[in-house]
């Protein structure tokens, strides 16, 4: 069925039945004996689609996009959708707690904005210094609400009890587990960044005070 194309996520419908897949669009493809290899597929004419994930009760579809925005879809009517969040980066992977109420998202690829340095640098040097920044977010479905920022994870998941998120972290090549809402969780932006953002934007405010000093 997807032969030639790159496929970035692939999951089952609660029943077992549906086989969701994503390599930039978004196939469905029934797996029972009644209608074996029946395929529905579209792109909605969104951005490309990174991740897609069916809710523990099978009637929504949560979808992340290479934009950042994160959906919820009525899997009954794939018209019906609304945007729950948008992260700074591409989302890379999603994951519903069992009882449907959090979803957990892990994006990367995206900067901590600092404004003017555009102007001083160029946008070239620009984006290669302004530090990049990986996370894993966890939302509330209903409202979009961001519970906790953790760091990112290639692979996670929900324990039964929608308490515990488990992560394989690539950084540290370690399993862990966290409670959510977390009783310490990162800011979207650490320390790290903070600090380099802190310098290039001084940096920019003396450039721009030796150019003001040299006018006439």
């Amino acid at each position: 069925m997807m032969s030639g194309v790159h496929v970035s996520s692939i999951g089952f419908s609660p029943d077992g039945k549906t086989l969701v897949v994503t390599d930039g669009s978004i196939s469905f493809c029934r797996t029972d004996r009644s209608s074996p290899g029946t395929t529905f597929r579209d792109n909605f004419l969104l951005p490309e689609t990174r991740s897609a994930v069916f809710s523990p009760d099978g009637k929504s579809v949560a979808t992340g996009h290479q934009d950042g925005t994160v959906r919820i879809w009525d899997y009954l009517d794939m018209r019906r959708r609304r945007t729950i969040h948008r992260t700074p980066g591409e989302v890379c992977g999603l994951a519903f707690s069992g009882d449907g109420r959090r979803l957990a998202v892990s994006w990367r690829g995206g900067s901590l904005p600092i404004a003017g340095l555009d102007q001083v640098l160029g946008s070239s040097w620009s984006q290669r210094l302004t530090p990049k920044i990986r996370r894993t977010t966890i939302l509330d479905v209903a409202t979009g609400r961001r519970e906790a920022t953790l760091p990112y994870a290639e692979h996670f998941s929900f324990a039964s009890d929608g308490q515990t998120l488990i992560t394989y972290l690539p950084e540290s090549d370690a399993i862990q587990s966290w409670s959510i809402p977390p009783q310490t969780a990162l800011p979207v932006a650490t320390w790290p960044a903070f600090a380099a953002a802190l310098f290039l934007s001084g940096a920019w405010w003396y450039a721009r005070r030796k150019r003001a000093a040299v006018q006439p």
